[in-house]
């Protein structure tokens, strides 16, 4: 604007006296309006036209294009040729050119008329009259042309690939229909104004000033005389663009801030920063609109606002803006302090709170109080303590359950962890603990899990005979003595006593209270079953204090690992909901009898409390949405891959970390994999092709999606927030039936996320089904039915097939020449259950055994009722009480009561015979 605001502020001199005539100054005057119009308008778009790379940088960098941000001047005028080739340089320059030609006109003939006005009104004259109009004449050429430079300014901002508006026309159309109509146009024109009267004064001011000193000065060196009057000087062409550039200099220094101003506010719409602020304002009206928010114990905030200041000491603190109202008026300030400013909170986000509230503020810091973030996701202390060490396993632990699979090492822990708990409710005698431990390994339930491993029962029982004289040594010590000093002495300070109270005690386990302690705790954001609630006596000198404590059993090395430390620490956490803090836990070594006292001091619950609100807000933004919609929906990338071959060596997660590393992660702009994973990302998906990985991405965002949406609907939070007093049921009939266990089991997407992830998995099972189900082999067909069929099977197999019509007994012969899969399609009430049924007793004639699977209970029992009809032997798996009453009998679990089964062996004879 600086070479447009000097050629305009040329101003012609005024032409001497001359005789009239055809070629006297009345014609000259005649032409003279439209001689300026031209001649301001044409420089103006030359002078644009020169400096369009240079004003397209500016908008790039004053509103922070994220493409440029991070470039300086000249880096970004080479970067955009390279990105977006010469003619991005000029980019928005058309729109340009139609903004500055009547910007330019409209300012130069305006200067005249309040040049003359003000000179003939106000009788002011000389170099203030010359600054008065030239602000004026500015204000009134950017109010006429703003609309155009608001277009300008956007197609400036857009960069090759991300397109919002295609042209001039689109722009103009797409401002009016989503910003407001015609003030959408006029976006910033406040400081717009504000920067353009002292620009546009200070250049005419600058400008006549110089040009009036230099010809005053150096006449003959800057001058020369004027084509319409000799007898007048007027400065040469060269000088005057210099002069005009120094004008136009000063004059865009002093303005600057104004114009940074503007830019911002005409491209608010189309920043980042703008669909983040819009993306949070849905959130906080989505999280409002079925938030139960309270205050008290289990209290539950809604953050509005969240501001990062600095304090007196100069250290940065988090402030948020919360309420506990829905009504969204009381408005109360958090403030998080030293590594608690770490938190990753969001407005609109649902926060739980510990400490003291004082004057409607609460103070977070390392010393004090707790955040929870969306308390109303239980996490599992297990998970949390597996994240000290790598938390994109624990991440991907939650978001694939049953990935993990089932080992030996996991059933010979179940079972110790019964049989200890049974005997610490009953008796540690040696001729007790074998019995409790051939009863536990006899169960049908540890049964099918070894049939399932393929491992041998007599072997089971062995190895869990040799963990049972640990147990009788661990009750020797630490149970039923006659003096506290005949117990173990141990160190334990507990946060009660004090910094400077003794260490060493003594710990008597006086019993248990509870086996298996299953508690939420909504309060902490925390959920998980306790191994065993003991009653404990803390002897220490003359002294004694009862707790009732966590007491945690391990079957593996012993340790005493943080993991297992920390496990004990978020128990005590758990505890709470029930009863007093229990202050510590104890950790139970069941191979060696080793136990040992954790202390839950603030600082291992604050840093275990951190690591939570991480995990929850990884879980919580496996999605990645655009808040205007424009950009894909996307999934999100998970916690970083840490650099530790021995712990990546042995963790359960290996695959699904580098599968979803490869499918989706690498297909992300700023995605990193430290370069020493790289090779075994590789290795552990180089199995995979681009489909594969492809489908693998679209059906996890599908589930994620899925999930997401199930979630919203059910407000599980009412469970435990809303008071008693709002849930009276004394006006319901007596007969109403309430069902307590609605929630006891939700399944969710992890099924499927399961078998997504076993679909990718290097085994030849896996490679046939991406053939089949992602690159669509077509399933293969035997030629001749007869090598299927067996020959003493034809007679009752053809009795079989008369009871069907054409079309079924097609489907019958396609499904006994099938060597992948047959698909058969029919409407409802077309037979497909009958068809079903009548194939299953094909198949049960020739000889095979049929797995018969369904979504749902009742589909798999309908069919079943009519085999019955027909003496067909079956084994009905799953839940009895979710099976139908009649075929109730069948169940794996009724047989193998009535068959009373002890063994594997029998448990192989049951299926086998089936």
């Amino acid at each position: 604007m600086a070479a447009a605001a000097a050629v305009a502020a040329a101003e012609p001199p005024p032409a001497m006296p001359q005789a009239a005539g055809a070629g006297g100054p009345a014609a000259r005057r005649d032409f003279y309006w439209l001689r300026s119009f031209l001649a301001g308008g044409i420089a103006g778009c030359c002078a644009k036209t020169t400096v369009a790379p240079l004003d397209r940088v500016k908008v790039l960098l004053q509103a922070h294009n994220h493409h440029y941000k991070h470039l300086g001047v000249f880096s970004a005028l080479r970067a955009v040729p390279q990105k977006e080739g010469y003619l991005g340089l000029y980019k928005g320059n058309g729109a340009m050119m139609i903004r500055i030609f009547p910007y330019g006109a409209i300012q130069f003939m305006a200067f005249e008329h309040y040049k003359t006005l003000i000179t003939t009104k106000l009788g002011v004259s000389g170099h203030v009259h010359r600054l008065m109009a030239g602000s004026m004449a500015g204000m009134t050429a950017v109010i006429c042309t703003y609309p155009l430079d608001m277009v300008r300014v956007r197609l400036a901002f857009q960069v090759k690939g991300e397109h919002t508006y295609t042209g001039i026309i689109h722009a103009f159309k797409t401002i009016y229909a989503k910003e407001g109509g015609f003030l959408g146009f006029y976006r910033g024109l406040m400081p717009t104004i504000l920067g353009m009267a002292p620009y546009a004064g200070v250049s005419f001011f600058t400008f006549g000033t110089l040009k009036s000193v230099g010809l005053s000065h150096a006449p003959t060196l800057l001058g020369r005389p004027s084509s319409d009057n000799p007898n007048v000087l007027v400065l040469k062409t060269h000088i005057n663009l210099l002069c005009g550039g120094v004008a136009g200099a000063i004059a865009q220094t002093i303005s600057y801030p104004f114009d940074v101003t503007r830019r911002r506010m005409q491209l608010g719409t189309v920043l980042p920063e703008f669909e983040k602020c819009l993306f949070q304002k849905k959130k906080v009206e989505a999280s409002f609109s079925k938030a139960v928010l309270s205050r008290g114990t289990d209290n539950r905030y809604l953050v509005l606002a969240v501001n990062i200041v600095q304090n007196e000491e100069g250290n940065h603190e988090k402030h948020l803006i919360i309420t506990a109202s829905q009504s969204l008026e009381c408005k109360e300030l958090c403030i998080l302090r030293n590594d608690w400013c770490s938190v990753r909170v969001e407005p609109g986000d649902i926060i739980h709170l510990e400490g003291d509230c004082i004057s409607d503020t609460w103070i977070i810091d390392e010393d004090f109080g707790y955040l929870i973030l969306y308390p109303d996701m239980l996490i599992s202390g297990t998970s949390i303590a597996s994240s000290i060490r790598c938390m994109r396993r624990a991440v991907l632990s939650e978001t694939f359950k049953s990935s993990d699979p089932a080992t030996r090492q996991m059933l010979i822990g179940t079972v110790l962890h019964e049989v200890f708990q049974k005997a610490i409710s009953d008796s540690f005698a040696p001729e007790k603990l074998q019995e409790l431990a051939f009863q536990t390994v006899q169960e049908i339930r540890h049964l099918k899990e070894m049939y399932r491993l393929n491992l041998n029962q007599d072997e089971i029982k062995q190895e869990v005979k040799e963990y049972l004289p640990s147990f009788s040594k661990w009750a020797g010590d630490f149970m039923h003595k006659h003096t506290s000093t005949d117990f173990p002495q141990m160190q334990l300070s507990l946060p009660s006593d004090g910094s400077n109270g003794n260490s060493t005690c003594h710990i008597e386990v006086i019993n248990s209270l509870d086996i298996e302690e299953s508690i939420w705790s909504p309060r902490f954001g925390l959920k998980g079953k306790i191994d065993v609630t003991v009653g404990v006596k803390i002897h220490r000198g003359c002294k004694t204090k009862y707790k009732i404590m966590p007491l945690e059993l391990k079957t593996g090395k012993e340790s005493n690992s943080i993991e297992h430390r920390s496990q004990l620490v978020l128990y005590t956490l758990l505890s709470q909901e029930r009863r007093a803090d229990p202050e510590a836990g104890l950790l139970l070594y069941l191979k060696t009898g080793q136990m040992y006292p954790v202390p839950a001091n603030h600082l291992d619950k604050r840093e275990l409390l951190r690591l939570r609100n991480q995990m929850a807000f990884s879980l919580f933004h496996r999605i990645n949405k655009s808040a205007t919609g424009e950009e894909k929906t996307k999934l999100a990338p998970l916690p970083q891959i840490i650099e530790e071959q021995q712990t990546c060596k042995y963790c359960s997660q290996l695959g699904n970390c580098a599968l979803y590393s490869r499918a989706v992660e690498q297909q992300m702009d700023d995605s990193s994999v430290p370069t020493s994973m790289q090779p075994k990302i590789k290795e552990e998906t180089q199995h995979l092709k681009l489909t594969h990985l492809e489908y693998f991405s679209l059906w996890c965002l599908m589930l994620t999606l899925e999930s997401q949406s199930k979630h919203n609907k059910k407000n599980y939070q009412t469970i435990w927030l809303t008071p008693a007093s709002d849930m009276n049921l004394s006006g319901l009939p007596e007969s109403t039936l309430f069902r307590l266990d609605q929630e006891e089991k939700h399944c969710d997407i992890d099924t499927p996320l399961g078998n997504l992830s076993k679909l990718m998995e290097n085994t030849y099972a896996s490679q046939k089904l991406r053939d089949l189900i992602i690159d669509f082999r077509e399933p293969q067909f035997i030629s001749y039915l007869s090598s299927v069929l067996p020959h003493d099977a034809k007679d009752t197999v053809a009795c079989i097939l008369k009871g069907l019509n054409k079309p079924q007994r097609q489907a019958m012969k396609k499904v006994l020449l099938s060597k992948d899969y047959t698909l058969i399609v029919g409407m409802p009430g077309t037979g497909k259950t009958t068809t079903i049924c009548t194939l299953v007793r094909i198949l049960y004639a020739c000889g095979f055994s049929v797995l018969l699977t369904s979504y749902t209970h009742s589909a798999v029992d309908n069919i079943l009722l009519k085999l019955a009809k027909f003496k067909i032997g079956f084994l009905r798996l799953g839940q009895t009480q979710k099976v139908h009453p009649d075929i109730q009998k069948f169940t794996e679990e009724d047989i193998c009561r009535s068959k009373s089964i002890r063994s594997l062996a029998l448990l192989e004879e049951l299926y086998n015979s089936q």
